[in-house]
This record gives C-alpha cells, sequence and structure tokens, in this order.
C-alpha cells in the first residue's frame, strides 16, 4: 500500500532536533513511552583504596541527609543565617528531580514541525516500549566539596542510550557530566495533545557528547538599565537549557551602582537608579546558586578604573571628573567620571570594596571580572595630583590600580578577568609570571583580530567581539541631538551596527586565522547584552534565539552557512520549549511555513 503525500512529508520532517548538536548522535524512528512512575537510579561510584570501584547509591544519599539533618539543626541552634550551599551530589539529585518534573509539566507538541493536518502522534493506547527506569551511572563523585563551585569546571561528557524496547541508561564521568545529559535527555521527549502520555518517536537512540570550549558564556548589563533577579534566573535557565554554562553580570558602571556593598552601604543607597533596584546580598548570592544548581558558573564584573562615575554619587571625593559638563572630553558616554588614580583615598576604597564581595561570590565562583575597557586619559587632567593625560604618566598608576585589585582576587582563590585594552593598548603587566599567563583571563570584545593578538601574547582569552557576538547592535543611539548639532544625525546608528542575526552569529568562527598552536588558550567566548536601549520588557526577545545560535557554536564547534538549514528546525524547536516551557519571550528563529516542509525556503 502506497504512503499518502501527507504522511510521507511527516515522515520526511521526523528528525532529532537537539540543541546544541552533539558530537555523536544516531536515533531510529520508534516510539518509546516514558512511564510517569519512571525512576531515575542514580548510580554515582567511588575508588575503593584506589583499584575497585563500588556502587554506593544507598549509603551515599542516607549519610548525605543524615548530615544535612545534623548541620541544619547546628545552624539554628546556632541562630546564623548563613545559607547552606548543598553538596554536589544534592545538587544532582536535584536536577534529576528537576528534570522529571520538566518533561512530565511540558506543555510543548511539535505541530509547527509537521505538514499541516497531518498526524503524527503515536497511538495513546500503542504502548509497547516504554522506559520504566533511567540509569544513571556516574564514574566519580565530587570530592573537594571544600570549593563545590569548582564542580562546573570539572569534565562535562555524557552519553545517552535509549534501546527501542525501553531501556535508558545515562553514563557520566562527573556531576556536571550527569547535568549537561539530563538537559539532553528533556529535548528527546514530546507530550501527546491528546491524553496523558509522553514519548519519543526516535528509539534506539545513541548520544555520545561533549563540548568544544570550555567558557560557554552571556554578558549581561544589569547597571545601564535595571534587571530583577527573576531576570537573571529566567536567563540561567534558558543558558542552561543550551548548555551556556557562564554568567557574566556587569554590575555596576557610571550610570548606576545597583550592588550592595554592606561595608559601603552608602554605594548602592546613593548610587542606584531606585532603592527598589538595588541588588542586596541575598539577591546575589541567590541567583548564583541558582546558576550553580544548573550548572552555570556566575561571576561580577565590577568595571574600573573606568566606568566607574557612579561611585561619585556616594564619595565626589574618590572620582575624577565626576558630572563634568561637556561630558564627551571626559568619557565615550554620560555621565563622565573615573575614580582617581593617584589616591590613598581610593586605595581604601577599593580594599574595603574587595574584602567585602570577594568572599561573598568565591563559594560560588572561580572567577571575578575588573573590567579595564574606554578608559579615558582626559579625565586625569582634573585629578588634583596627576594633571596629565600622558600615557607615560598614566600608565604605572594604571598598573598599581589593576595589580591592586588582582592581588586581592588571587587572594580570595579567584582568577581576575579584563577586557583587552589592558594588554593590547596599555600593555600592562597582567600576570604573575613572565612566561606562563594562565592566571588572568584577557576578553576580547573591539573586533576579532584582537584574539590573535591576546592570543600571541600567550594570555588565555575569550571571543565575542562587537561585530559578531554583540545582542543589542542596532537599535541606535540613545544619544539625542543637540538643537543645531549635526554631531548625532538621521539614521541616528549604534557604534556596532548592523543588528546580528542569528545566522550572522551562527556562523561566525573564532578560529578563523588562528594557528592551531594558540588553540589551547582559547577559553571559549560569551554573547554580550549591553542595556543603553534594553530593559526586562524585551530582554528576552533580544538575548533569544541568537545567543542559543551562540551557544552551539561555542559547544559544538564552528558551524558554516551549509548547515544553517539543518540548524534553523532544531533552533526553532528549542526555541519553541523555551517559550512554551522555560517562559522566555524568545524571538522567532523560523517562518512556521517553512518548518513544515511544506515547500522550499532555500534559494
Amino acid at each position: 500500500m502506497l504512503l499518502s503525500e501527507v504522511t510521507l512529508l511527516s515522515l520526511v520532517s521526523l528528525c532529532l532536533a537537539l540543541w546544541p548538536l552533539p558530537q555523536e548522535f544516531n536515533h531510529g524512528n520508534t516510539t518509546v513511552w516514558l512511564a510517569s512512575s519512571v525512576e531515575f537510579s542514580f548510580q554515582p561510584t567511588v575508588a575503593d583504596g584506589g583499584a575497585e570501584k563500588k556502587n554506593i547509591i544507598s549509603t551515599y544519599i542516607d549519610l548525605e541527609e543524615i548530615f544535612d539533618f545534623f548541620q541544619t539543626s547546628w545552624l539554628m541552634k546556632n541562630k546564623t543565617r548563613e545559607k547552606l550551599i548543598p553538596s554536589v551530589s544534592k545538587i544532582v539529585k536535584k536536577a534529576i528531580k528537576r528534570t522529571g518534573a520538566e518533561i512530565f509539566s511540558s506543555k510543548f507538541v511539535p505541530w509547527k514541525f509537521h505538514p499541516r493536518n497531518s498526524s503524527f502522534e503515536p497511538a495513546l493506547d500503542g504502548r509497547d516500549a516504554v522506559i520504566r527506569q533511567v540509569i544513571i551511572k556516574q564514574a566519580s563523585t565530587y570530592q573537594s566539596e571544600a570549593k563545590i563551585r569548582d564542580f562546573v569546571h570539572e569534565e562535562e561528557s555524557y552519553k545517552i542510550e535509549i534501546s527501542a524496547t525501553g531501556e535508558a541508561t545515562i553514563s557520566t564521568k562527573t556531576a556536571i557530566g550527569t547535568i549537561r545529559a539530563l538537559q539532553t535527555f528533556r529535548q528527546l521527549f514530546y507530550v501527546h495533545s491528546s491524553g496523558p502520555g509522553v514519548y519519543t518517536p526516535f528509539a534506539p537512540i545513541s548520544i555520545s557528547d561533549a563540548p568544544k570550549w570550555a567558557h560557554r558564556g552571556i554578558n549581561i548589563d544589569i547597571s545601564r538599565n535595571a534587571y530583577t533577579s527573576a531576570d537573571i534566573k529566567r536567563t540561567i535557565d534558558a543558558m542552561a537549557s543550551a548548555k551556556m554554562n557562564r554568567l557574566h553580570i556587569h554590575a555596576t558602571d557610571s550610570q548606576s551602582w545597583p550592588l550592595d556593598i554592606p561595608a559601603l552601604p552608602s554605594l548602592a543607597a546613593k548610587g542606584a537608579y531606585h532603592a527598589d533596584l538595588i541588588w542586596t546580598s541575598s539577591n546575589l548570592s541567590d541567583v548564583q546558586m541558582y546558576g550553580l544548581e544548573r550548572g552555570v558558573s556566575v561571576f561580577l564584573e565590577i568595571d574600573m578604573p573606568g566606568h566607574t562615575g557612579s561611585i561619585g554619587y556616594a564619595f565626589p571625593e574618590l572620582v575624577s571628573a565626576f558630572l563634568a559638563d561637556k561630558w564627551q572630553e571626559y568619557a565615550l558616554q554620560p555621565p563622565s567620571g573615573q575614580i582617581k588614580l593617584n589616591s590613598s583615598g581610593v586605595n581604601e576604597f577599593l580594599d574595603k570594596l574587595m574584602a567585602d564581595i570577594l568572599p561573598r561570590v568565591s563559594p560560588f565562583t572561580g572567577y571575578f571580572h575588573t573590567g579595564g575597557d574606554e578608559f579615558n586619559l582626559n579625565t586625569y587632567l582634573l585629578e588634583e595630583t596627576v594633571r596629565s593625560n600622558n600615557r607615560d604618566v598614566l600608565k604605572p598608576l594604571l598598573q598599581a590600580v589593576v595589580t591592586r585589585l588582582h592581588d586581592a582576587i588571587r587572594k580570595a582563590g579567584l582568577t581576575p578577568i579584563v577586557w583587552e585594552e589592558l594588554v593590547t593598548d596599555w600593555e600592562l603587566s597582567l600576570s604573575t609570571s613572565s612566561t606562563e599567563k594562565t592566571d588572568v583571563i584577557v576578553q576580547a570584545w573591539r573586533n576579532s583580530s584582537a584574539v590573535k593578538l591576546l592570543l600571541d601574547r600567550g594570555y588565555r582569552t575569550i571571543f565575542g567581539s562587537g561585530d559578531a557576538w554583540y545582542l543589542d547592535c542596532g537599535h541606535g543611539t540613545y544619544i539625542n541631538p543637540k538643537r543645531g548639532s549635526v554631531s548625532v544625525k538621521d539614521p541616528f546608528v549604534d557604534w556596532c551596527s548592523p543588528y546580528k542575526n542569528w545566522k550572522h552569529m551562527y556562523i561566525y568562527n573564532p578560529l578563523e586565522g588562528i594557528p592551531g598552536k594558540l588553540h589551547h588558550l582559547v577559553e571559549g567566548g560569551e554573547a554580550h547584552m549591553w542595556s543603553e536601549n534594553v530593559d526586562p520588557v524585551i530582554l528576552d526577545s533580544l538575548i533569544w534565539p541568537r545567543a542559543a545560535a551562540a551557544a552551539e557554536v561555542l559547544w559544538s564547534g564552528p558551524r558554516t552557512a551549509d548547515q544553517i538549514h539543518d540548524a534553523s528546525f532544531r533552533l526553532s524547536e528549542w526555541r519553541e520549549r523555551a517559550v512554551i516551557d522555560v517562559g522566555v519571550r524568545a524571538s522567532l528563529a523560523q517562518l512556521t511555513y517553512c518548518l513544515m516542509r511544506e515547500g522550499s525556503c532555500e534559494l
């Protein structure tokens, strides 16, 4: 009997739409159901005397629960307000529980990905193959609970096997590998539109996966326009679903200082736009813990010494050129103001700032970003003890400030990150070693050519420049023209126009022109969401799904234009899941007609 045309098209459209693309995967076309009572059997093992591995699931869980009980009782008895950081094993168990809940609460029905009026769902009464148990074999447990933050930096590889008869196994080497596997496992299943039932039509399934780069991030500016912790948590949820693992929060800038520093309470009290927009210590630790539980390391940037004008609202004596009338002479954007370079008061301020913030963030992340970009020289013509814009005069003063900050960061057990100018423009000494410069990371942003320059100088480097991965570009300048001025004129473009669509971001090759001998220094990359023209209302639609396109580059490696067609279907399915199940207001990736494959959308 011949298949009808609609049925044939439906079969053609059947594909495993995973995002990001795994390194290796195969699948069939047998439907397997997920039992509503499915058991996720977590089976971590540890070395026994360095020779034999032993399954410890029962004692592992029981001992942990006993420890948690006594630790919680002790904290209550001593009336401490310290928020407990759970063990890595508890983070994994929460991820397992969360994955099951998310699969069964999903509302995503993939009708957009089949020809209209086609019957693509399996019969509800034909459940021959059912997954009743998912065995999770984790080859090691995390031993160094003293630095729980570091589990996210371990090997992320995983394997998933689902047979046509319903046997399901996840195999990993680490806790973070288990979390990544679960993020993929969730994408394998669909909810049935006509009744209770969750299924995958792709069995047997075999996936073997690992990331290309370790640093797969997004940078969000929370200072120029304000965001709540809920906005950032929603972003973390979307990041985790695309296997992104670094959230870089640009926490302060000249426009506002929303970050509460208890040792310097007037900073946020006077520097934030509004009292309701202050990020408290609790907000920050809550977001960092939320990220850690989803495999995302959340780290801060306090940009210095440029972009520090907002300090002047609380401490005007520490800032040079604060709110200068001709801001354009002292800054690239209003308001002007930078911390002084030759001031004992500034040194005391920085010491107090670092002593407050570093112990609070270090339990959750291994990084701290000190900025260093867009440093304005003319500002120091107004500093009483400097009175110069000469590079030779300013360089040793700038070096002293950066060294002071980085010494504190390293003492706290963190790795400093800086913007490219400190290397490319100022040639500062950033590493404690003149030969191995691996104790600092440098972030390129102005153009892609800076990546090779930084690598040539031996620095670990993060890519994602304004010509490729800036998410705010193409929305125009926020600077208004003065009456009669021609400095700002039609079409009122911003500096990094045009808008970077997802296809442009998808085919960005950060390794172009980079010799293989330097590849080991490439840490990974970030997509950047600067907020001059962005607020929470449009945040999701400007980040997603474009940042997800960057996520596949970061996980799977550089892409080509020939891969865009396939990617458009997979990215669109990721977007549908993000909108429907994660609550992310993501923009479209592709027209519905094209997704239904009723005709070509290629040229």
